[in-house]
């Protein structure tokens, strides 16, 4: 994402956002000028999970006061942006502005993970206002995602953000996810679990 304007904290205004690619393991990298999106659109900040064929993407737009939106794409035409789709809350369709809210906000940097020992889909995100990081589980990535829980808070760890999930050891009753502190501006190894949630 590109930042045009950084407002009060937790709010900033994007640009644009879209994809760069390397063809030579990272040596360089080119950014399309057709793989953007507009920065006003929900798809300026992104989770992006590899599921059945589809790559998607839980958008949120700039800032962490927003709805989540999702958007799927094969993965042959991740750069070619006409040929999204949005989940619309039933059905997937072909306009960005049919795109249902999933979860409503406040929604700041957030992950997402499948957990094989729950056997749902997980998501983090900071709820900027409330100094939490939280997570909610769905069966499927259209949800329904259930209530929050707090697995974090900042009153233990002040100006606490991006809790990201990561693939490796994220198949048992312990989720293992990055926090970063802006306090220190350094970034934490951290783990929860669901006691509460079936497995």
């Amino acid at each position: 994402m590109s930042v045009e304007h950084w407002g009060e904290p937790g709010y900033w205004d994007l640009g644009s956002a879209g994809w760069a690619y390397s063809d030579d393991a990272g040596e360089t990298w080119t950014k399309d000028p057709e793989a953007m999106f507009p920065g006003d659109t929900n798809w300026g900040q992104v989770a992006i999970e590899e599921h059945q064929g589809h790559v998607y993407l839980f958008g949120i737009p700039g800032g962490r006061y927003g709805d989540l939106k999702l958007a799927r794409v094969v993965p042959e035409q991740l750069l070619d942006i006409d040929t999204y789709e949005y989940w619309d809350g039933n059905a997937w369709v072909a306009d960005p502005n049919s795109a249902a809210v999933l979860v409503g906000g406040p929604i700041g940097e957030l992950s997402v993970r499948w957990n094989s020992y729950y056997g749902r889909w997980l998501m983090m995100y900071l709820i900027d206002d409330m100094g939490q990081i939280v997570v909610r589980s769905a069966p499927t990535l259209t949800g329904p995602w259930d209530e929050p829980r707090v697995a974090v808070r900042s009153s233990e760890y002040p100006a606490l953000y991006a809790p990201y999930m990561f693939p490796k050891w994220n198949d048992g009753p312990d989720i293992y996810f990055l926090m970063s502190l802006f306090g220190p501006y350094n970034v934490w190894l951290m783990k929860t679990s669901i006691p509460d949630l079936a497995s």
